[in-house]
């Protein structure tokens, strides 16, 4: 009788094992962008300037350009700007959809006008994947480059990191309820600098202080696509680099400081 016990239980721990393997090898699948030429989501976008609390409205009008289930280009406002940021960063490159993901192949422009012209490249950045684990990073970039103003090196130092927030059932966006809902974030870490010879030593200054100046929050709908998006800009420059600056005859055409939340929310959409 003993011996049964023991056996019974060997079989059930085998049973309990083979069960959670196979419950882990399990994937999910999902068309969170459904990518056939001519499909469109109309969204309602909100520039809050957390500074002055002041609120512009808009709409953005996003399309498949071009492409198939896998490969597709997407663009916005008839080839207009996007007041989206999200929509900004899906309509400057090319995107690629499997089973569970989407990536993207373009760049990300650094949000601090002035600077604006300055992309950072993505190559194969994926922005979601429904079968990832719970904050798990997606995809990282970082580099390094200089930029000459008016005879002073500034050295842009970035870490750009796509990631998976959690997969959820259903969210509500402008009262209406999507199901199979992933859910990711975007963040952008930047720190910059200069260098400055004083009494024939070069020392370096900050400009930038090492800070996320961009977080994304972006939402994704199976068999709908991007449902909504909120997007904070927020950084402030150094006082006493500037003044120093300043005092050299350097004048940087761009803002001292910035907060914003920049949020799109879908309020209609054709898909095929």
């Amino acid at each position: 009788m003993k011996k049964f016990k023991i056996i019974l239980a060997l079989v059930a721990s085998f049973y309990l094992t083979t069960s959670c393997s196979n419950d882990d090898n399990n994937s999910v699948t999902g068309d969170h962008f459904p990518s056939t030429v001519s499909n469109y989501w109309i969204y309602g976008v909100k520039s809050i300037n957390n500074t002055t609390k002041t609120t512009v409205t808009s709409q953005d009008y996003l399309t498949v350009l071009s492409g198939n289930q896998i490969n597709f280009n997407l663009g916005v406002n008839s080839g207009n700007l996007a007041n989206g940021l999200m929509n900004s960063l899906l309509t400057i490159g090319s995107l690629n959809k499997t089973a569970s993901a989407l990536s993207i192949d373009g760049g990300l422009k650094i949000p601090i006008i002035g600077f604006d012209a300055l992309t950072i490249p993505l190559s194969k950045a994926v922005l979601y994947d429904i079968n990832a684990a719970n904050n798990a990073n997606l995809s990282t970039f970082s580099g390094t480059y200089t930029q000459d103003i008016q005879g002073f090196p500034l050295t842009f130092k970035y870490n750009l990191t796509f990631k998976k927030i959690q997969n959820l059932s259903s969210i509500k966006v402008n009262n209406i309820t999507y199901s199979n809902v992933t859910a990711t974030s975007i963040k952008l870490n930047m720190e910059i600098s200069t260098t400055i010879k004083i009494q024939n030593i070069n020392t370096t200054f900050p400009i930038l202080k090492s800070k996320d100046i961009l977080v994304t929050t972006s939402y994704y709908g199976d068999k709908v696509g991007l449902l909504s998006a909120t997007s904070t800009i927020d950084f402030n420059l150094d006082a006493t680099t500037l003044a120093l600056l300043k005092q050299l005859n350097v004048t940087l055409t761009i803002p001292d400081s910035k907060s914003t939340t920049n949020i799109q929310e879908l309020s209609s959409y054709v898909v095929k």
